[in-house]
């Protein structure tokens, strides 16, 4: 197989290993939370905060050197922030945004979908749905933006 294939084969796999790291993440993020919580007794909001704060580390890490393999010491300071930023941007204007119009501003939808699952309306299985397609549009917009913005080549 030529060098110039087997490079384009690799890169086809990077939104796989972009998902994997995001599975591997999740898992972290709940082992850390129910360990600080249940087993250590921390309080909940204090938990979630450094479980997430250490799961957005080990993720800038593991999408830094596993899926988009940069390796750069010299930007390093910029993709810490570029990928905060854009973590954050998903997290707390798309998903919100992508929660509100599927949950409050066009519920029917996802009324009709509930209907079929469970025969009747349900707002909590409503809002479940949205937050599904919110994690799954952020999901979208982290993979291109890390790929293209915090980890892309520099001209």
């Amino acid at each position: 197989m030529p060098v110039k294939t087997a490079k384009k084969l690799v890169k086809k796999f990077d939104f796989i290993r972009f998902a994997l790291v995001g599975v591997l993440n999740t898992i972290l993020d709940f082992t850390i939370l129910n360990t600080l919580v249940a087993g250590l007794g921390a309080p909940v909001l204090i938990a979630n905060i450094i479980s997430t704060s250490l799961t957005m580390i080990f993720s800038f890490r593991a999408n830094q050197r596993l899926v988009f393999r940069s390796s750069s010491a010299e930007r390093r300071h910029r993709q810490i922030i570029l990928f905060i930023s854009g973590t954050l941007f998903g997290l707390y204007v798309i998903q919100t945004l992508v929660i509100a119009a599927l949950a409050h501003w066009w519920t029917g939808p996802l009324e009709t979908l509930t209907n079929l699952l469970i025969g009747r309306s349900s707002d909590l299985l409503v809002i479940n749905l949205a937050k599904a397609a919110a994690t799954a549009t952020t999901m979208i917009w982290n993979y291109f933006f890390y790929k293209f913005v915090v980890f892309g080549k520099s001209k």
